[in-house]
């Protein structure tokens, strides 16, 4: 039974990954995965600064990890990577308005996305898949912190 499963969830991480590649691609056309959490996260506090100590923390990455990230929002113009006082104090980002208008593109973009799926499969299936989908990423999460 559990290769059963196990064969059943590889052929749908491959058929999701055929399917949606090109919608993955376009969503993440103008930022990578990482740059997306990282902004996300920023946008949390809207017009708020977070350090950067606390933005690694939250996204479970090492400081200098991220920093490359930041980097390279900061080039892009979608956030601002400043100094509290004189630097001793860290350093925290702030997203722009360039930044904010991307994610409100990728949210309408993956609203849209989201918006023909429940169309073809429902509004209640698709809220207990998801929750399903959550509870079993918990639980494998978990399991894998065991070992």
């Amino acid at each position: 039974m559990s290769k059963q499963i196990t064969d059943q969830v590889t052929q749908l991480i491959i058929d999701q990954y055929y399917e949606n590649r090109n919608v993955i691609r376009d969503f993440f056309d103008r930022t990578s995965m990482n740059e997306y959490v990282a902004l996300k996260k920023i946008s949390n506090g809207t017009n708020e600064k977070i350090y950067l100590k606390d933005l690694a923390s939250s996204m479970q990455i090492s400081y200098k990890y991220l920093a490359s990230i930041i980097s390279n929002l900061r080039d892009k113009g979608y956030v601002k990577w400043s100094f509290d006082g004189n630097g001793q104090d860290g350093t925290y980002i702030t997203i722009t308005e360039d930044g904010l208008h991307l994610l409100s593109t990728q949210e309408e973009y993956l609203n849209d996305f989201c918006q023909r799926a429940i169309k073809e499969f429902g509004k209640e299936k698709s809220l207990l898949l998801l929750s399903l989908i959550h509870e079993f990423q918990q639980m494998l999460l978990k399991g894998g912190n065991d070992k």
